[in-house]
């Protein structure tokens, strides 16, 4: 896991060497200011922010309470990030997820390596695992903006869904009749949706977007996606480790200008075994968090269909057009549509529940049904941005290759 434990230790200090390079070179090349994504933002501000979103999730709990519960979070988070160019709260988020994983392994079970976590501008929206010859730790690269974006469309899509409120409970209906309902009367989701996707590709940047605290009864359902979205991403990296993928004899190619630095490659086999992996581990996850099963795979299948749409919009910035059957083809990952249907065939020979399965795919499809209404709205748009000279942002160039 991600922690300055290492800080005496070598080894542990050639791979923090290797993130703060990537990361220099990283935003360096794709014109960014780091300020933008990390923790050099005002912290008061900042914080500001976070009570503000508390109070509108937990009513009823004080407000000193609630600071010091931020307090406290903070401090949890303090030894979290690697380098300077991190934000320890997000990467606090991700400890977590990495030690419950970990604390609900075997006894004596264990990884083959020690994963570390960090944040490079990478324009890719999947991870990637890189070694240092001789390492025991493979450094885990996500890109920078990556759950910032998966946020934002996040409480889009929860805002999309019909929501009815009771005393009791808050509950979301997936009949097609209701969804197009709510798309047609409520159409700023539509417009928030295309707002984070152009922040991401265009400014390279997520965090352009227009930032708003969703409504009270919108939050359980982003909550939901977001930590699922989350727990699946860390999931899927300790998949690859137990499942073998980033042992010594993995494949690699040179990476970077740092010697003996090393990108572990991946095929579609590997892919779908680290997914596999990750279902499980991210339904133990989400039901230990107490989330119903129906909802503990949704967050992941929201991010595949992401992964798919922020394809497609570098597509048709950069080409003028959608990606060939080739470019799909040739990519290291699975199209995300084939992922999409693995983790539920994994819940169902996992032994979910008929009524559980039932749920979850008829979310699945209803949320299905909100991204395509996304991308229905987008896609012209895209269109018109390409004619016009509008181009991905520099991060992004190399999506196609």
């Amino acid at each position: 896991m991600a922690t300055d434990s290492g800080a005496g230790d070598p080894d542990y200090q050639r791979n923090l060497q290797l993130l703060r390079e990537l990361q220099l070179s990283g935003y360096a090349e794709a014109g960014l200011d780091p300020a933008l994504f990390l923790a050099s933002r005002p912290r008061a501000e900042f914080d500001a922010r976070m009570l503000d979103l508390l109070k509108t999730i937990s009513p009823g709990v004080s407000e000193q309470a609630l600071r010091e519960q931020l307090h406290k979070d903070g401090a949890e988070s303090s030894g979290a990030a690697l380098t300077e160019f991190e934000d320890p709260r997000m990467l606090g988020i991700l400890l977590r997820f990495a030690k419950q994983i970990e604390d609900g392994m075997a006894p004596g079970k264990k990884l083959p390596a020690q994963l570390l976590f960090g944040t490079v501008p990478s324009g890719r929206v999947n991870a990637m695992a890189v070694r240092m010859k001789g390492s025991r730790y493979r450094l885990i690269i996500l890109d920078a903006g990556l759950f910032g974006f998966a946020n934002l469309v996040a409480k889009a899509v929860a805002a999309a869904l019909p929501v009815t409120i009771s005393d009791k409970s808050t509950s979301y209906s997936t009949l097609p009749a209701e969804v197009d309902r709510r798309l047609a009367s409520h159409p700023e989701p539509l417009a928030r949706f295309a707002d984070v996707i152009l922040a991401y590709v265009v400014g390279g940047n997520p965090q352009r977007a227009q930032a708003y605290l969703p409504t009270p009864d919108l939050v359980p359902f982003s909550a939901s996606l977001r930590a699922g979205i989350e727990a699946f991403v860390v999931a899927h990296e300790y998949g690859h480790c137990l499942a073998g993928h980033f042992d010594d004899s993995a494949e690699t190619q040179q990476f970077g200008m740092m010697p003996g630095a090393e990108r572990i490659l991946t095929d579609w086999q590997k892919e779908f075994e680290a997914d596999g992996m990750a279902t499980l581990l991210t339904l133990k996850i989400m039901t230990e968090r107490g989330y119903d099963p129906a909802l503990s795979l949704i967050g992941a299948d929201l991010f595949f269909a992401c992964i798919g749409l922020v394809y497609e919009t570098v597509s048709i910035l950069q080409t003028g057009q959608s990606r060939t059957e080739e470019q799909v083809r040739a990519r290291s990952h699975p199209p995300p549509a084939l992922r999409r249907a693995v983790i539920y065939e994994i819940m169902k020979q996992a032994g979910a529940p008929d009524e559980a399965y039932a749920a979850a795919t008829d979310l699945s499809q209803a949320m299905s049904r909100v991204t395509d209404a996304f991308w229905a709205e987008l896609e012209p748009q895209l269109h018109r941005m390409h004619a016009e000279g509008v181009r991905p942002a520099p991060a992004w160039q190399d999506e196609l290759a």
